[in-house]
């Protein structure tokens, strides 16, 4: 007869239990799971921030033709730089399409995006005046403006040591606001992009040039500008932002929140892959003097020791011979006397006989 296996009533309760947890566990937990592993990064937008992109898909950005390696155009009209990438994860963020415009200059840039021809400005410093049609996220990055002067300025420099000298800056770049500001006294020599003050600079077309330091190093670097150096810092920052029309402001909110959204890890891996800035102290001529002396010191106490020594060597080498022409003639004189002559120690134990001796006593040399 067969066995059969009698569950208790309670113990099926207890299953039927089970099987309503697990259902309740599929239904909230594994949606919620799904959108965590497949990138849903919508969950932070609200219903405003979604019809707003809706009905703005495409935002017009004017970047800066010349801000290598912040942003810049290559050869090809693609946009580069550390700003079109943080515009490619702000991107994935929002589902929004960033056109980017090529303008001219960033003059034109920000007269453009002013008169609301372009939406937003990807990497923008924030200035007062800027602050009156702009709105700024968060900076993405902070630069110190660097003082660039050719390599025959030894001292370090200040903006106050800059008073009526002939200062190169970008036109519309905030250092121009603030040296205008700040420091009257300087003359303000206003160029297009950060390569024609550099090469001003460099011909001593002009006393110096106020620029953000990656910026000044790349140009550096890459247009082979060997005599010009960092001199020192203007006591300015430039704070570059994600700046946007200010009769949008639900875009910049949805930018804020964008960039808060992304891991600091990513933002740090943008940066390390364009900026390296090495090694910005260049050296200033009084160094080099300085490396100079020290050199030629080195190299002259190392030719007198060179040379006592060829004079010690020389003098060895004379008294050398001259000992030995003293022993020619000692060993002349003592072998050509018909005497007998012996060279004895105090206790009597013969060093050197003549030839006379040896006859004497019928001994050779050796055996006295």
């Amino acid at each position: 007869m067969a066995h059969e296996r009698v569950v208790p009533r309670t113990a099926g309760k207890c299953v039927v239990a089970g099987f309503l947890v697990l259902a309740l566990l599929v239904i909230f937990f594994v949606p919620a799971v799904s959108a965590v592993f497949s990138g849903d990064t919508e969950h932070w937008l609200t219903q405003a921030d979604r019809h707003w992109i809706s009905t703005h898909p495409v935002i017009t950005i004017a970047p800066d033709p010349a801000f290598p390696p912040i942003e810049y155009f290559d050869d090809n009209g693609e946009y580069r730089g550390v700003a079109s990438e943080y515009l490619t994860l702000i991107a994935q963020e929002t589902g929004l399409t960033f056109k980017a415009v090529h303008c001219a200059s960033w003059n034109e840039a920000l007269q453009r995006v002013e008169s609301h021809e372009i939406d937003a400005l990807p990497a923008a410093a924030q200035t007062e005046e800027r602050g009156q049609y702009l709105l700024f996220s968060e900076p993405l990055l902070i630069f110190p403006g660097v003082i660039i002067t050719r390599q025959q300025v030894d001292q370090d420099l200040s903006l106050d040591d800059l008073a009526e000298m002939r200062v190169a800056v970008v036109q519309g770049y905030l250092w121009q606001e603030f040296i205008s500001r700040d420091h009257p006294e300087i003359t303000l020599d206003l160029v297009p992009d950060p390569v024609t003050g550099l090469r001003k600079v460099s011909l001593g077309m002009a006393d110096a040039m106020v620029a953000t330091l990656p910026v000044a190093i790349y140009y550096i670097e890459q247009e082979g500008i060997t005599n010009l150096r960092v001199a020192g810092e203007s006591g300015y920052f430039t704070r570059l932002s994600f700046a946007s029309r200010n009769d949008w402001p639900q875009l910049n909110a949805i930018v804020r929140k964008a960039l808060a959204n992304i891991p600091q890890s990513e933002k740090d891996a943008i940066t390390d892959k364009w900026i390296n800035l090495g090694n910005t102290q260049h050296m200033s001529r009084r160094t080099l003097w300085i490396i100079i002396a020290i050199s030629a010191v080195l190299v002259v106490t190392g030719l007198g020791f060179v040379a006592w020594t060829i004079t010690l060597r020389r003098q060895i080498a004379r008294r050398t011979a001259t000992l030995r022409l003293s022993e020619s003639r000692y060993r002349g004189l003592f072998e050509g006397l018909s005497d007998a002559l012996f060279l004895e120690t105090l206790d009597g134990k013969i060093l050197d006989v003549n030839d006379s001796a040896c006859k004497l006593l019928g001994y050779t040399r050796d055996e006295l």
